[in-house]
């Protein structure tokens, strides 16, 4: 038998506020919209261009509570980007809009370098460069081109995922 990860469902205050948020920062797009049957807000289905058909995040109405993300709580979403130059400008806009979480951070393999923003339901949203899934731009540490990830393939390997469209 064959898994896949096909979606995420987050609750939300306001799913196309929630839509337009992930379409400015994360480069998403909606691709699927209904009619909610318990909230005139409708459920929206968004997908990066790359990855339309492959994988969604839900946005449901219904979220009663701003979910309060502490600094040191790990729970979060992740894209990848395409370079640390793009981790920092993201870093930098959210800071001047006021919604970074974890300002620019480089954490070594596997993690890469880091930062993190809050969507408005207070849900943490990672953006990263130099993990083994994602983006990479072949500027490997020594030793670390052949690390596993965790799917047992090599970073060489897991360098043929589609690529996400730059913010």
């Amino acid at each position: 038998m064959k898994h896949g990860l096909t979606h995420i469902a987050l609750k939300v205050f306001n799913p196309q506020k929630t839509a337009d948020f992930y379409g400015k920062w994360c480069g998403m797009e909606v691709v699927h919209r209904r009619k909610s049957e318990d909230s005139d807000h409708p459920v929206l289905w968004l997908s990066s261009p790359d990855y339309k058909g492959q994988f969604a995040i839900v946005v449901l109405p219904g979220r009663t509570m701003r979910k309060d993300s502490s600094e040191d709580e790990p729970e979060h979403l992740g894209f990848s980007l395409e370079s640390v130059e793009n981790v920092k400008e993201i870093a930098a806009k959210a800071a001047k809009a006021g919604i970074l979480h974890w300002d620019v951070m480089d954490l070594g393999y596997p993690v890469g370098t880091i930062c993190a923003i809050k969507d408005p339901d207070g849900n943490v949203i990672e953006f990263s460069h130099g993990q083994p899934i994602g983006f990479e731009d072949g500027d490997e540490k020594d030793g670390e081109k052949n690390e596993p990830d965790a799917r047992g393939k090599t970073r060489k390997s897991a360098s043929k995922a589609p690529k996400h469209p730059k913010p």
